[in-house]
């Protein structure tokens, strides 16, 4: 599995696009940050003017990483299925399983890494244009991220399996965002017919993304506890529906 793994990031490090992905993800955030600040030039009274406002637009736009998960995922498996590199792969000696758990390590590195530089991106460009500081939406911003981890985990598993047991890009796209939006978000409105469900429903953001997810150390881990459960279930039908799939 070693040389696989070589093998698969000389194959994303050849992908020219990979080095333009965070500073395209982070595009529209800075944007705002820069029409804020070029705003605040002409007008210092501009009420935007600060960071609390762009911390709070920023946390949005990071939130929405997962939106762009599934077209990542996607693009980083490049069409095994479809120009025979699977098949070579396995022909070549290389188990299923290794060729699985390979492509789930890098991809999750090439997420982390992604994500990270968006972060610094951000936090840099909004510290240094912006002018009026608030620090208690500061740290609401990095709340909201930590918050956030264990969605992006959770879609993660979701897209990779996705990957693995569906070639048709439009399909894969379709499963995604129904197991990550329609079908949490409709369980969600069991709140309404079942009150005492409503404190879990609103933990987990998968099924509520709002601002008022509650921060504390029983919502982070009961947040981990799902995101586990996500990626333990994804890991195994993939893993299982690809162990047996035609290639």
């Amino acid at each position: 599995m070693k040389n696989y793994l070589k093998s698969e990031v000389y194959r994303i490090k050849s992908k020219k696009l990979i080095y333009f992905l965070p500073f395209i993800i982070a595009a529209i955030p800075i944007f705002g940050v820069f029409l804020v600040w070029s705003v605040g030039l002409s007008n210092p009274d501009f009420e935007y003017n600060n960071t609390g406002f762009i911390y709070r637009f920023c946390r949005l736009s990071f939130n929405s990483l997962i939106l762009l998960i599934p077209f990542l995922t996607i693009y980083l498996f490049s069409s095994e299925y479809s120009n025979g590199t699977f098949k070579n792969v396995v022909s070549s000696g290389i188990s299923r399983r290794s060729i699985y758990i390979s492509k789930y390590i890098i991809i999750l590195a090439v997420l982390i890494l992604i994500s990270i530089i968006d972060l610094l991106l951000i936090v840099f460009t909004i510290e240094s244009l912006i002018v009026h500081k608030d620090p208690n939406e500061q740290t609401i911003f990095f709340k909201s991220i930590v918050q956030t981890i264990p969605l992006l985990i959770a879609a993660f598993s979701v897209s990779v399996m996705l990957c693995f047991t569906e070639e048709k890009i439009i399909s894969n796209l379709i499963k995604y965002y129904l197991l990550l939006y329609v079908i949490p978000v409709f369980f969600g409105n069991f709140e309404n017919l079942i009150p005492i469900i409503k404190p879990y429903l609103n933990v987990f953001p998968v099924i509520r993304m709002t601002n008022d997810i509650s921060f504390s150390a029983g919502s982070v881990l009961f947040n981990w506890l799902e995101a586990i459960i996500y990626f333990l279930i994804a890991f195994m039908i993939g893993n299982s529906i690809f162990n047996k799939k035609e290639i």
